[in-house]
Order: structure tokens, then C-alpha cells, then sequence
């Protein structure tokens, strides 16, 4: 899993991935929010993590000419949504975890790769974030 450190308020980093790959076969990915910090923190604070419908791109390699089709991955046809609040609790310390799962649906269709979104993001005005987004890809396990 490749990992992005978000910093925020007060020295505290939230670790999240930027890319998961998933097979359709695997049924469930839980993706992970790892806090990072020198204390343990001193309030309560939330974040929200939401999964949005992937866009279609058409990327061409340069070495082979092989074009690869990914397409948007579909809520409820390809995954189920994930749209909850995370709280990290007052007195956490480095390393504590909250998860969430979303469901991977499998199909007989022969597809291409296809993609979605994870988000971070949050209202408290006292944590600041960069870089909230992980791209989700579900590879077919048909093709």
C-alpha cells in the first residue's frame, strides 16, 4: 500500500492511502486512516471519508502503443459507497487507526479496469489537510 501523510493542526499527521488496487474477486477493501503524532492529542477531532463515482480515461503507453481503457467505477455496480465521519478521540496516540470497509461487487461481465474515489475532509477549523484523495482500482477478475 502506498501511504500519504497528511499534516494538520498542532503537529499531528494523518497517514491515508493515495492509491489501493483491488481484484473484483476480493469482495471487501478497508481503507485505513493512521494517525501520527509526538503526543497524544489534547481534544476529540473528526474527519470525513466519502467514496465518489471514478471518471473513464483512455491512457496510451509510449514503449507498446497498447491503449488501456479504464472507466468509471459505479456505486452499487461496482462498490458500495462509504460516507461516514471518523473521530479520533481525545487522548489518542501515535498509531491508532480507524478503518472502514467498502464492498467490492463481483460480476460475469468482462470489464475493464475501472476506478473510484476516497476523500478526506473535514469541518473543524483547527485541522488543515493536503492531498486528500486516494484512487481506488478495481481490477476485473474475467478478463
Amino acid at each position: 500500500m502506498i501511504q500519504f501523510k497528511y499534516t494538520i493542526h498542532a503537529g499531528f499527521t494523518l497517514i491515508f492511502p493515495t492509491m489501493l488496487i483491488v481484484n473484483e474477486a476480493q469482495g471487501s477493501l478497508q481503507v485505513c486512516i493512521i494517525l501520527h503524532t509526538l503526543v497524544p492529542t489534547l481534544r476529540d477531532f473528526i474527519v470525513s471519508l466519502a467514496t465518489t463515482d471514478g471518471t473513464g480515461i483512455l491512457n496510451t503507453t509510449a514503449v507498446t502503443k497498447l491503449h488501456v481503457i479504464v472507466i468509471a467505477a459505479l456505486v452499487n455496480t461496482d462498490y458500495t459507497r462509504i460516507a461516514s465521519n471518523v473521530i479520533f478521540a481525545l487522548g489518542s496516540i501515535d498509531g491508532t487507526q480507524n478503518c472502514l470497509d467498502t464492498a467490492i461487487l463481483d460480476d460475469t461481465a468482462w470489464e475493464s479496469t475501472e476506478v473510484f474515489t476516497a476523500s478526506l475532509t473535514t469541518l473543524d477549523p483547527d485541522v488543515r489537510m493536503r492531498n486528500n484523495r486516494a484512487t481506488i482500482t478495481i481490477m476485473d477478475n474475467e478478463s
